[in-house]
């Protein structure tokens, strides 16, 4: 049975209440992440200091978010640097959006990523501060999603450890049990494995040959759930087809782009049973973008634990080395 880690207000807010206080100004290079510069300021971060102690969401790892503001391993700003560049986007930009995705697209509303090679968390206000300097997205659950990924790539054996039982484990047995049931009888020694094989290839940094590494992985799972080949196959593809359709963009036929949306859809209901919500509320809030659940198991940890962080999630992120 999987754990419910919502609170009964998943969406409350800490609202910012002055005027301006996130607007590009007095800006100066704070740092620069897989290459790209951020700029910002001391009034900045002292605002984003004041908002993760302030907020429920966050309070209980503000610490390690201030060490790591100080120290720059977090970094907030804006990538594009210029005030009146600021206020012509927000006329010639449309922002439908009122929450955070959390990877490092070209999409943009991105508010957060989280950079392996280089262990550095960024949070980017460019498209999420509206013209009167408020954020438009809520920041301290975009900082436990980071984080999330940040102490189990730099923690792997620690947060395998603490986290298979309570979270990976019955994450992925409901996931798989969606796509067919006859994964429900197969030992869960297979499954374990499964997932500490892709942490430790996939989770200190994003390294050449992942999609033949992440095939060969998922294979040697499926091999354990029937012996009939062609339906390992389709399920091999069920698992990997989201990560090649939102993640890669790979062009696909209609019969593969259909079930690339059957193996979202179980990823979503598989959230939804944790969230006590309908699965694709999630997809349209932009809290994930079903199927780097295939690839990094620090996903599944991170969407489900940045609403209300669990005890071991916050002893994991407050073990984090920010030098």
């Amino acid at each position: 049975m999987l754990l419910n880690y919502m609170g009964k207000d998943p969406m409350q807010e800490v609202e910012l209440t002055e005027l301006g206080e996130l607007l590009p100004m007095d800006l100066e290079l704070w740092g620069v992440a897989g290459g790209q510069p951020i700029h910002s300021s001391q009034k900045i971060v002292d605002k984003v200091k004041n908002w993760v102690s302030d907020s429920p969401f966050s309070k209980s790892i503000s610490k390690k978010i201030h060490e790591g503001l100080d120290k720059k391993r977090i970094l907030v700003g804006f990538e594009r640097k210029g005030k009146l560049r600021f206020i012509w986007r927000r006329f010639t930009k449309r922002y439908p959006f009122t929450f955070p995705s959390f990877s490092k697209t070209k999409v943009e509303n991105t508010v957060g990523y989280y950079v392996r090679d280089e262990r550095t968390l960024v949070v980017v206000f460019d498209n999420n501060v509206n013209i009167v300097g408020r954020a438009i997205a809520e920041l301290p659950p975009v900082f436990n999603h980071e984080l999330c990924h940040f102490a189990f790539s730099t923690n792997i054996n620690k947060a395998l450890k603490q986290l298979m039982r309570p979270i990976l484990l019955p994450f992925y047995k409901t996931y798989l049990g969606l796509l067919t049931p006859k994964t429900q009888n197969v030992d869960d020694k297979y499954l374990i494995e499964t997932i500490i094989r892709l942490a430790k290839a996939f989770e200190p940094a994003f390294r050449p040959g992942i999609v033949k590494s992440l095939y060969n992985i998922w294979e040697d799972y499926v091999s354990k759930v029937s012996d009939d080949e062609k339906f390992n196959k389709t399920l091999l593809g069920l698992i990997l087809l989201p990560y090649a359709a939102d993640i890669i963009h790979l062009k696909m036929k209609k019969r593969e782009r259909n079930l690339a949306k059957d193996s979202q859809t179980a990823f979503l209901k598989t959230y939804g049973s944790i969230f006590g919500v309908k699965g694709f509320e999630l997809w349209g809030l932009g809290i994930t973008t079903p199927g780097q659940e295939a690839i990094f198991p620090s996903e599944v940890v991170a969407v489900t634990n940045q609403f209300r962080l669990t005890p071991p999630v916050i002893n994991l992120i407050n073990s984090i080395d920010m030098r």
